[in-house]
């Protein structure tokens, strides 16, 4: 399977690079992991193509389009976590 890297990640979910990183860190997002490079304030992150078709409810094949795939739909559930997640984002920055 091809990568999937943060940005095209953000893309299908609709939303920033920085969200879907922490999101990913804070382990509220389940498409990938997080590890802090030791010695260094750089974090890589890995994510699954798989786990990520998976939560946007599509095929692995439409996550690598130009656009992003219409099959991939988001269900009230997930706009609502997303939307709660995102909340739990901004609150912790304003901490």
């Amino acid at each position: 399977m091809k990568k999937i890297t943060v940005k095209r990640a953000a893309e299908l979910l609709g939303k920033g690079e920085l969200f879907v990183r922490e999101c990913i860190k804070d382990g509220s997002l389940p498409i990938g992991t997080a590890t802090k490079l030791p010695d260094s304030e750089r974090w890589n992150f890995s994510i699954s193509p798989r786990a990520l078709a998976e939560y946007l409810g599509c095929p692995v094949s439409a996550l690598y389009g130009d656009e992003s795939p219409e099959e991939c739909m988001f269900t009230e559930d997930q706009i609502n976590f997303l939307c709660h997640a995102f909340e739990r984002l901004l609150r912790g920055a304003r901490a």
